[in-house]
């Protein structure tokens, strides 16, 4: 099991275009179902309160510095997990998109 922090260095989507990345892996985000899709959704959560309960506790407004600097990090520590959980559905959502971009042409 790899962990890909983006979409390019995913071995199944390196020979898409980027556009067509977001659109393979976005088909596959809507096939997860569950468990799986409630698992990624509760790791967000538990990224995103702790900042922002920092942030409603500060007393100075340099104090919110170091949570402006981590807003990076978010899509960094959260795309993995999204991965994951798409993994299963991505082979199918490559051949529905292959499938409607011959139809197109």
């Amino acid at each position: 099991m790899t962990l890909h922090f983006t979409l390019a260095s995913h071995p199944k989507l390196k020979s898409f275009r980027p556009s067509e990345r977001l659109l393979i892996f976005a088909k596959a985000y809507l096939d997860v179902k569950g468990w799986s899709k409630l698992a990624v959704n509760i790791y967000k959560l538990l990224l995103l309160i702790p900042p922002f309960i920092w942030l409603a506790n500060i007393d100075i407004w340099w104090e919110a510095v170091p949570v402006v600097m981590a807003i990076p990090l978010y899509p960094l520590l959260t795309r993995p997990a999204q991965m994951l959980a798409v993994e299963p559905f991505l082979e199918d959502a490559i051949q529905d998109h292959k499938i409607s971009k011959a139809k197109v042409q």
